[in-house]
This record gives C-alpha cells, sequence and structure tokens, in this order.
C-alpha cells in the first residue's frame, strides 16, 4: 500500500475534525469507487486468496474501468437533478447530473447505486497471470459482463442494487465522469447546488487510509449512514461493486439492517428478512397465546385478533420461504412434525 503521512499535528487533527465531519454526512454517499490502473489488477497477495478480487467482476484488467458506487441513508429520496462532482490531481474535474427521469424520485433507504461506463471487452476472467502483483497484462477469456442500466430492485427477493450505464441519457443529463487513484475526490450536490456529502478522497483531509495506488479501489469501511465521515473510508485491494463493502481481512461486512428498517416481509416475525423455520416456532411457541409478536392476522387475514392460531399460522405458511434464507436450515423432526399436524387441520377447517 501507498502509505502517505499526514504531516498534521495532533493538535491541528483535533482542531479540524468537526469540519471534516459535517462536509461527509448526507443522504447518499459514496461507498466505493475504482481506481485500479486500465492496464492494472487489484492488488493480490498470495497468502490472502480474498484479495485482489471484485465481488462481482472478479479479476480482470481495470477492475471494471470507471465507477462510483452510491448508497441511500434516508427513505423516499428524490435526487432529481443532483450532481455528482469529482476532481483529481491531473488536474482534471467533472460533473455527472441525475435526470429528471421518475427512476430517480424515490429512492428508499438501504439501496445501493453503481454508476459505470461500459468497456467494450470487460470479462470475466484471465489467463497468464505471472506473479503476485499482476502486473502483467493478461489474455482475456470469457462473455462480456453486462454493465448496462438494470433497475429490477427486488428487496423481497434480496435485490437491494441498482446499476446505472454512464450513456443511458434518460438518466444523466450530463455524462463527464472518470474515477482514478490521482488524489480523485467525489461531492454529491443536490439540485440546488448545497452539498449533500463529501468531498471524499485520498487527499480530502481527514482521510486517515493509506493513499489509493494503481492496484486499489477507495471505501467506506464503516456500516452506511448520514453519519459517515471521509476519516471512515480507505484503500484497499478487494472491491464489491454492488454488494455491501468487507475490510480487515473479510472480518468486518457492512451491516445495512438500520437503514432498511422500513423494509419488512409479511411473515417475517424475528425482521431477518426471511420466513422459514425461526417464525414458525414464534408461532408454535406461543399457541393459543395473544402474544403481540406472533399475532399477526386474525379471520381473513384481518387485523390482529388478540389470539395465536391458526389465521396467523396461515400467514407465515403463505409466505413461506419469502425473502432471502440467512442460513440453510433443516427442520426438526417435532418442528416438521408440528407444522404438518397444523397444516392439515388447517386443511380440515377450510373444508
Amino acid at each position: 500500500m501507498n502509505l502517505r503521512g499526514i504531516g498534521y499535528s495532533a493538535v491541528l487533527l483535533g482542531g479540524l475534525f468537526s469540519a471534516s465531519h459535517a462536509l461527509a454526512a448526507g443522504e447518499l454517499v459514496i461507498n466505493e469507487y475504482n481506481g485500479v490502473g486500465e492496464a492494472k489488477f487489484l492488488e493480490h497477495d498470495s497468502l490472502k486468496p480474498w484479495e485482489g478480487y471484485d465481488s462481482y467482476f472478479g479479476r480482470i484488467q481495470g477492475n471494471g474501468g470507471n465507477w462510483v458506487e452510491l448508497v441511500v441513508t434516508v427513505d423516499h429520496l428524490d435526487i432529481r437533478g443532483w450532481t455528482l462532482e469529482y476532481t483529481n490531481a491531473d488536474p482534471d474535474a467533472g460533473t455527472l447530473t441525475f435526470s429528471n427521469d421518475a427512476r430517480w424520485s424515490n429512492l428508499r433507504a438501504g439501496t445501493i447505486i453503481t454508476i459505470i461506463e461500459t468497456v467494450d471487452d470487460l470479462v470475466p476472467e484471465v489467463a497468464n497471470l505471472q506473479d503476485n502483483d499482476f502486473n502483467y497484462i493478461a489474455d482475456a477469456v470469457g462473455t462480456p459482463f453486462n454493465v448496462d442500466t438494470d433497475f429490477s430492485y427486488d428487496p423481497g427477493n434480496g435485490d437491494w442494487w441498482i446499476n446505472a450505464w454512464l450513456s443511458d441519457t434518460s438518466l444523466f443529463t450530463t455524462g463527464a465522469f472518470k474515477t482514478d487513484n490521482d488524489d480523485w475526490a467525489g461531492t454529491i450536490k443536490d439540485d440546488q447546488g448545497n452539498t449533500i456529502s463529501g468531498p471524499i478522497g485520498e487527499a480530502v483531509f481527514g482521510w486517515l487510509g493509506g493513499g489509493i495506488n494503481s492496484q486499489e479501489v477507495g471505501r467506506l469501511e464503516l456500516n452506511p449512514s448520514s453519519a459517515a465521515t471521509v476519516s471512515d473510508y480507505d484503500d484497499a485491494d478487494n472491491s464489491t461493486f454492488g454488494a455491501p463493502n468487507d475490510w480487515d481481512d473479510q472480518s468486518f461486512v457492512q451491516d445495512f439492517s438500520a437503514i432498511r428498517s422500513w423494509f419488512t416481509i409479511t411473515g417475517d416475525l424475528d425482521g431477518d428478512g426471511f420466513v422459514g423455520l425461526s417464525d414458525l416456532d414464534i408461532i408454535l411457541n406461543n399457541w393459543n397465546s395473544s402474544d403481540t409478536t406472533a399475532d399477526i392476522a386474525g379471520p381473513a387475514g384481518t387485523s390482529p385478533d388478540g389470539f395465536v392460531g391458526l389465521d396467523d399460522l396461515d400467514i407465515v405458511l403463505s409466505n413461506w420461504n419469502a425473502g432471502t434464507p440467512p442460513t440453510i436450515a433443516v427442520p426438526e423432526p417435532t418442528a416438521a412434525l408440528t407444522l404438518l399436524t397444523l397444516g392439515a387441520t388447517a386443511l380440515v377447517r377450510r373444508k
């Protein structure tokens, strides 16, 4: 890693920290951006097999080219007319402007947005890798990735990711855009020019990590929220395009549950984003009681009626397997038997 000395005294750091904190908070934040050079690969350490790869692209030259990943931190956000302004040390600067398209008008908290330029030779595999630094240009093989616009957003099935192709003129009214490792910094502003978040980048005061070299990305190493500051960002040699970040040798993974708390799945009684055995257990463990956690419906799916019974069981069973399972679970024999018995009882009652 290309570490840089901060060059400021502890007194100066403490005095200016509050200013950097204020600049970095907002409803839409930069979560990750690519700094890998066109002829380079993410830096790889043979002793750490998770390094040198992106969770979506795998290991490809340039790591996907110019792209940035954003996270929506507040619900029902309208970013029509907002801008993402960037600078670097080339010197270079540009502005990306979100259009008035309705798809930008009601973004839900916890949504991940990636913005990317299409690269014709973007492929999922490389061959002829030479050494641990992977600096040699490799022969590309495989089918090109599809990085076109994709708004197939489906939180109920675990899909919180929107991808926006930079050349899609329905989504962006201006398309000047670049990310790199030359002191790149990005700032998000609203349609009135007010700063929402940023600037975020390695040369911004408060960035306490190392400098980003041509085999690294910049990323947020904290659960995404409007309270994120520039000091929560660092350089990294693995990336997660379109997915939560991980860091410290994958010891930590971003938790989006706080900003996604608005989303609930019918029948998900324990709030883990999946309707399954744990929700069934809540029903069974409170059977014939007035427990408010398990009492989710009355007759024919109406409001809770103060009694945990077949109506509540029906809700769980009718939404069985909805959402994304946290782990693969196998029913215990007693639970499975109880489920079959109660299901049969419900069928008899209906007949």
